[in-house]
């Protein structure tokens, strides 16, 4: 499972649609029609101006907590919180026994049905990939009155 932090309320810009572009899907051939045939912009979709950040359940837990947010699977950070949960985060990025807390080591092994797992870790690399995203969203909020969300 996956976790988005987004500002629903950004302005959004009409882009050529992804999928059409990258496999060169023509939305117009019924027989190779793209899920964007059916709007009211075949060929285009629409793109939040603002940036977003999606992690794993585990990470967004982590930047949750180290944010200083009440951990649940869906929220809203006000736009009168942003300022306290980035100075968090900050803390978070700059002290790095805080950061260490998300680091994780890779790990497998084999489940009840026999079945192999593999969890990859968390480097140092990757946490501040994290705190650095979830920083430019809340900068974007902050500077447009706008609420940030997760789910």
């Amino acid at each position: 499972m996956s976790v988005t932090f987004w500002c629903p309320a950004a302005p959004r810009r009409l882009v050529t649609c992804q999928l059409c572009d990258g496999t060169g899907r023509d939305w117009q051939d019924p027989d190779q029609a793209c899920w964007c045939a059916g709007t009211p912009t075949p060929g285009q979709e629409q793109e939040s101006e603002a940036p977003d950040l999606n992690c794993g359940d585990e990470n967004a837990r982590w930047l949750l907590e180290v944010a200083g947010v009440e951990v649940d699977q869906c929220g809203t950070i006000r736009v009168e919180d942003i300022p306290a949960v980035t100075r968090s985060l900050l803390r978070a990025r700059n002290v790095q026994t805080v950061r260490q807390t998300g680091l994780r080591e890779p790990e497998e092994g084999v489940g009840a049905l026999g079945a192999r797992w593999h969890a990859g870790g968390t480097t140092d690399e990757a946490v501040r990939y994290r705190l650095d995203g979830l920083q430019a969203l809340l900068a974007y909020a902050a500077e447009r009155g706008l609420e940030v969300v997760w789910g």
